[in-house]
């Protein structure tokens, strides 16, 4: 028993002992990294991204050549400039294949951690919104130390690429004028409304400041808010064709309201006489009151119509 509780004890002292030297290899091997920090940069927006070089006491260096890889489907780069300690560096810019390649020997060695380059990049504006990490290849470092240098060169800082924050309510199914949206269908949800606006995660729907249900039937005077940065940009009055009383429905009540416009005994707001131009003529007329009429009876249909 002795015996093997000797061997034991024997074995689990080689196999620390080789442990630790084999810790101790992988640790020195190192010895030079590649660092950047995390970038983020909006679509069509500029990127500056920095490259720095990180290494032990026991580095003197005096070479380094390598490629600096982005995605050339997401970047086009603009411009290099070189660290202070790499102003001899050869730089070439490769768009085609999206790299930049790096060459710099010099006689003076370098002992410390320094910055190599920073790279200024244009996100393309349809780029993918991720995060995209540039790889190092073809990388050859000389030392006057150690003759065959090893490097870390995996995952360096990413650059996120993210959405550009809209500065206006656009679309490609719904009228859209300075102050107002319309084109829009007696009975729309306002679901039907935000899905149909290009900015649709930055949009929020309102009737009298109370945030409305994407279930709830647009009515006409109610508002559709961009919003970035908790921060309201541009604001639009809804105009749903029809919806004269902005109830969301047509009312034999409309009719009253227009005849009353009419006569000149009262005046239509803005948003409710765009939506009692039945026909589009940007006027309010006995015609758009025979065809609201009409619809009330059954015996027309109301198209939304592009506001003015």
């Amino acid at each position: 028993m002795r015996k093997i509780i000797s061997f034991l004890l024997i074995l689990a002292m080689l196999f620390s002992f080789c442990l630790y030297y084999a810790n101790a290899e992988y640790s020195d091997s190192r010895v030079i990294v590649f660092a950047a920090e995390e970038k983020s940069a909006e679509q069509g927006s500029i990127a500056e991204y920095k490259l720095s070089l990180e290494f032990n006491d026991n580095i003197q260096l005096r070479g380094i050549v390598f490629n600096l890889n982005f995605d050339k489907s997401a970047f086009y780069i603009d411009s290099v400039t070189l660290g202070a300690n790499f102003l001899s560096a050869d730089v070439e810019i490769q768009n085609v294949y999206g790299y930049v390649v790096f060459v710099w020997e010099s006689n003076s060695n370098i002992i410390t951690s320094a910055e190599l380059l920073t790279v200024k990049l244009k996100t393309f504006s349809d780029a993918v919104c991720r995060t995209y990490y540039p790889q190092i290849s073809n990388l050859e470092i000389y030392d006057n130390n150690i003759e065959d240098v090893p490097a870390w060169t995996g995952d360096i800082g990413g650059i996120k690429v993210t959405e550009t924050e809209p500065t206006d309510i656009t679309s490609a199914i719904y009228s859209i004028s300075e102050e107002y949206i319309g084109k829009i269908a007696i009975g729309t949800k306002v679901s039907g409304l935000i899905n149909g606006i290009n900015e649709k995660n930055y949009v929020q729907v309102y009737e009298n400041n109370i945030k409305a249900e994407n279930a709830d039937t647009l009515k006409t005077g109610m508002t559709v808010k961009l919003i970035t940065n908790d921060t309201v940009v541009k604001t639009l009055t809804v105009v749903v064709t029809g919806d004269v009383s902005g109830s969301g429905e047509v009312l034999i009540i409309s009719i009253l309201m227009m005849k009353s416009h009419l006569t000149g005994e009262s005046t239509l707001s803005n948003a409710v006489m765009r939506a009692a131009d039945i026909n589009g003529d940007k006027i309010v007329s006995i015609k758009d009151l025979i065809q609201i009429e009409a619809y009330l009876l059954r015996k027309g249909s109301i198209e939304p119509k592009p506001v003015w």
